[in-house]
């Protein structure tokens, strides 16, 4: 994907006068190719174990998944949203009724357009008898072939120029193929396909220029300061971490274990930071991974993957285990740290922190 990204970049880069200069482009695809060839076994091997074990993400299951990619673009803002569809929707049919001259082919295909219109606009707004039918998987094909149609329609036969469908391509194309693939292989997850950002951006732009020239100042203004008014600067993820080691510090007394689960570095890393900060100092010759898990160790603070890999002189010693898990079942789906503790301690209590960390507190 980052090639396509980088060969659109080049394609766009190279336009002269509504065309592209072969012999650069040819040159620029090239130094590309042999630029990314170190990575192609990387990839290889990577494809071939997300097919083979699959992945920490969860397939897509319905369009509400594409359409959030709109819904992230905009902010999380409704209005946004279904300004940005309708004005797709009315520069798509404006269009359309400047080049096809069949009246029939014309408004079958209107009245198809507003079929899809009210199904992206039940993506955000509440439609039960569109969501009963949304949810059949031969509805979603008819609406990706739809989209596809549409798309190879602009592209191969609409006189815009090149650039304008290189942009378009540049934004639909990778997505489209993300999201069909990740009903075999999850890989659709907003950092994944975060390079089609400013082609989003641009395409409003040239959407926007189809209006006339008073109304275009007009519209730009709406959309700007709907993007200013409903911009976020730091979106949560609901995996803040902070809050979650001061709730372990607070239960945290003598005799005390932390177990952390899955033994992840970056986990590690996290929990001394917030925890005790001066864990990073004077490390000596040892590496800082192995530096920060042995003074983490010295804590009572463990991170494994499964409870067989903790002491038994640790659980036999301790009055109380303060389990983290951090989508340790998904990862690990063997691990027996819950079932293990449980049939040694009585347990307490449960704290959830966003959708990735669960506290488990035993005594």
């Amino acid at each position: 994907m980052f090639y396509f990204h980088s060969r659109i970049t080049s394609y766009t880069s190279l336009m002269k006068q509504g065309y592209i200069i072969g012999k650069e482009l040819m040159y620029v695809t090239l130094f590309l190719i042999v630029g990314y060839s170190p990575y192609v076994f990387v990839f290889v091997q990577r494809f071939y174990e997300s097919s083979a074990k699959g992945t920490w993400i969860p397939p897509v299951t319905n369009l509400g998944q594409l359409h959030h990619v709109l819904t992230l673009l905009t902010n999380n803002n409704s209005v946004l949203f279904l300004l940005v569809i309708a004005l797709v929707w009315y520069i798509f049919n404006r269009i359309l009724s400047q080049t096809i001259q069949n009246e029939v082919v014309k408004k079958a295909i209107l009245l198809i357009s507003i079929f899809f219109l009210f199904y992206s606009i039940s993506i955000v707004a509440p439609m039960p008898y569109y969501w009963e039918f949304t949810s059949k998987p031969w509805a979603m094909i008819s609406y990706l072939i739809f989209i596809v149609f549409t798309i190879s329609w602009i592209v191969r036969t609409l006189r815009v120029s090149v650039l304008k469908k290189m942009i378009l391509l540049w934004f639909s194309l990778p997505l489209l193929i993300m999201f069909v693939c990740s009903f075999k292989i999850p890989m659709f997850i907003d950092r994944y396909y975060s390079y089609t950002t400013p082609a989003f951006f641009i395409l409003i732009a040239i959407l926007l220029s189809y209006f006339s020239e008073k109304s275009q100042v007009k519209m730009y203004y709406v959309f700007i300061m709907l993007l200013l008014i409903t911009h976020v600067r730091n979106e949560p993820n609901n995996r803040d971490v902070k809050p979650m080691i001061e709730k372990i510090i607070s239960l945290k007394t003598d005799g005390t274990a932390v177990i952390l689960c899955p033994d992840y570095f970056n986990l590690n890393l996290n929990y001394a930071y917030y925890y005790d900060q001066s864990l990073f100092k004077n490390i000596g010759n040892e590496s800082i991974e192995d530096g920060i898990v042995n003074r983490l160790e010295n804590e009572n603070v463990y991170g494994i993957t499964h409870i067989n890999q903790l002491n038994k002189e640790v659980i036999s010693k301790c009055k109380k285990i303060i389990y983290l898990d951090a989508g340790a079942d998904f990862m690990y789906p063997k691990n027996e740290i819950n079932q293990v503790i449980a049939t040694k301690f009585k347990h307490l209590d449960t704290f959830n922190f966003g959708d990735a960390f669960t506290l488990h507190v035993y005594e």
